[in-house]
């Protein structure tokens, strides 16, 4: 695309990314740096950068783009094109997104504070659900639960007003997002906060999902024979539906897995039924299984 009339294309995510590490690299990501690397870009203190204090506040980490780039990167985090970056808007270039597992863990921690899903949650409601008995600052006595809630709320803007929007939670979890580097501290963070349960599923990653449904479906293979006449496949079926309902629940998917040899963990269990009953109904019919055989998903 042709940007500020220069009629030539940059790689305006290669440019991004290279200064998302840079920046990482000399002072890491957290918001309280973000927030002090804005500050110190902001010459004029008037909580926008102009083009000339984004270019001075990028020598400052060692980067010298040249200025066709310099320009790109401007348009680029400049959301509401006033030719400034506010702060919010160099706060949202700078966030990761969240990924699927933390992405889950917020939208429970979200729903049990608005479960009629209103889009909002009342502030009442969410110091009362704030937990920080496991709060390492405030069991080694650094900070009191009030220092912390205010802390916290101090950082979502809808707060002030006394209801607290999706987007804001979600945004501020984001944020959070980036200072936690593994997903494992990252969901402890959420379930001690908020007294949740991650669901077991989502601790798996997809790739270990593939490995085992690619295994399954290779024993499935043999024991058919490398069959697809429906009348073999049907038989195959009924062996496995040991109350012979015409279906197979959770408990028969574990036998049938038990009986092929490839026992797995309970959670890989309901991450590879879920995957087979493709209509959700909680169980596996007879179409699911045969499509399952058929169809290699990861070819």
């Amino acid at each position: 695309m042709a940007l500020y009339g220069v009629g030539l294309d940059v790689n305006i995510k290669r440019i991004h990314l290279e200064l998302k590490l840079e920046i990482s690299r000399k002072s890491g990501k957290n918001i309280q740096e973000l927030q002090r690397i804005f500050l110190a870009m902001d010459k004029n203190g008037n909580g926008r950068l102009d083009i000339k204090e984004f270019e001075l506040g990028l020598a400052s980490f060692g980067f010298f783009p040249k200025k066709v780039d310099l320009q790109a990167l401007m348009k680029y985090y400049d959301l509401d094109k006033d030719g400034q970056i506010s702060y919010t808007e160099f706060l949202q270039a700078m966030r990761e997104p969240l990924s699927e597992r933390r992405e889950k863990l917020v939208e429970k921690a979200y729903k049990k504070l608005d479960p009629v899903d209103s889009g909002v949650i009342d502030v009442k409601t969410f110091i009362e659900n704030f937990d920080t008995s496991k709060d390492a600052q405030v069991l080694l006595k650094r900070k009191s639960r009030e220092q912390t809630l205010d802390e916290v709320l101090a950082n979502i803007p809808s707060a002030y007003y006394g209801k607290i929007s999706r987007d804001d939670f979600f945004n501020y979890y984001t944020d959070v997002s980036v200072s936690v580097p593994s997903d494992e501290g990252f969901s402890t963070l959420l379930q001690n906060t908020w007294n949740i349960k991650e669901d077991e599923e989502s601790t798996i990653s997809k790739e270990e999902i593939k490995s085992i449904i690619k295994t399954i479906r290779f024993k499935l293979i043999q024991l058919s024979k490398g069959s697809q006449d429906e009348f073999l496949l049907r038989k195959l079926f009924k062996d496995f539906d040991l109350n012979k309902s015409g279906f197979l629940t959770l408990d028969e998917l574990q036998a049938m897995l038990v009986r092929m040899e490839t026992p797995v963990h309970e959670a890989h269990l309901w991450a590879v039924f879920n995957y087979i009953d493709k209509n959700k109904s909680g169980y596996i019919e007879f179409e699911e299984f045969v499509n399952f055989i058929v169809y290699d998903p990861f070819p």
